[in-house]
């Protein structure tokens, strides 16, 4: 049995909630190596480990990186990069994706 998305996504998640960013980041290219596509909620747990981090720029750039892929950003996504300008202090920021969204 090959680890498919859903495993990756817990085991990015897990690093998240250990606060080690690195891992997770090291993860999800462990994943593209593998040929396994992240999805929408990849991304989400992505931008959140950037954001608890104080990575807000990096958070940005996958939330771009995502959607040059093709995928769409979904509710939670959006709520991800939102916490994570609040996180971050950058209520301006938050403000504006929350407007994007319409």
């Amino acid at each position: 049995m090959r680890p498919d998305e859903i495993l990756y996504n817990c085991l990015i998640d897990a690093c998240v909630r250990f606060r080690d960013v690195n891992r997770a980041v090291a993860v999800f290219h462990q994943m593209s190596i593998e040929g396994v596509r992240p999805s929408a909620v990849t991304y989400g747990i992505l931008i959140k480990a950037y954001g608890q981090n104080n990575q807000l720029d990096n958070a940005f750039k996958s939330f771009h990186q995502m959607k040059n892929l093709g995928l769409v950003p979904n509710s939670v996504t959006y709520g991800c990069l939102i916490d994570a300008c609040v996180k971050n202090s950058q209520i301006d920021k938050a403000l504006s994706v929350f407007h994007s969204m319409e």
